[in-house]
């Protein structure tokens, strides 16, 4: 089922940043960090529509979700294959990575009820985590 066992990796607490030390970035910054540099690789002239989606993202982080889980990190729907009501399986690992797991949620509007149903995790913030997901189709 989608959302388990992946969203079960609870691995440290997502609003401090903490891990007994000193605050870590976490895994938003992380991942507007990694998509400012792809843009700034690939661009060959203005990009202005881009410039101010990552201003507006960066100026509006949500708070992360209470839990870090293991996040797939490019979860769209063509990287599941589905048997009748199901998801069978999941396709594309390489941007997986430990974090905030609405931010599979941009990517997941289509299978937000089976999300929501199998993992418990209340969807919130859809709009910001929505256009995290819709900024770079140029850069990846």
């Amino acid at each position: 089922m989608l959302g388990l066992p992946v969203t079960a990796v609870d691995v440290l607490d997502a609003h401090s940043g903490t891990t007994g030390r000193a605050r870590v970035p976490t895994h938003l910054d992380r991942e507007l960090g990694h998509w400012a540099d792809e843009m700034n690789r690939v661009q060959r002239g203005p990009l202005p529509a881009l410039e101010r989606l990552l201003a507006e993202l960066r100026a509006t982080v949500p708070t992360p979700y209470r839990r870090v889980t293991l996040v797939h990190g490019d979860a769209k729907p063509g990287n599941f294959a589905f048997v009748d009501d199901g998801v069978s399986a999941v396709f594309d690992w390489e941007m997986a990575t430990l974090g905030d797991p609405l931010t599979d949620i941009g990517w997941l509007d289509e299978l937000l009820a089976r999300y929501t149903g199998s993992s418990g995790i209340a969807p919130a913030n859809r709009e910001w985590y929505r256009a995290l997901h819709t900024r770079w189709p140029s850069c990846a």
